[in-house]
């Protein structure tokens, strides 16, 4: 069995390798809970919770592999309120 390599297309894919392999740890099951746990929110005067700050764009990735979106998170929010 042959196998031949050409330089130039392994120049090319060598970028993209490096990125998957640098953000690989990013996306570990404690990695994607400490980006949620991050999620915060305050009450107001009137005692309605919101979110304080708006989801990040790791934070949207992660929810939208669960069919969750920044939507169903101010519902859950409001739930607590009273």
């Amino acid at each position: 069995m042959n196998i031949e390599i050409c330089p130039s297309e392994d120049r090319r894919y060598s970028g993209k390798q490096r990125t998957e392999k640098k953000n690989r740890k990013a996306y570990t099951v404690p990695g994607m809970i400490s980006d949620l746990e991050n999620i915060e929110c305050t009450r107001n005067s009137v005692g309605r919770y919101r979110r304080k700050y708006a989801l990040t764009a790791k934070q949207k990735l992660i929810l939208k592999q669960f069919d969750m979106d920044e939507k169903y998170i101010d519902r859950s929010i409001g739930e607590f309120s009273y």
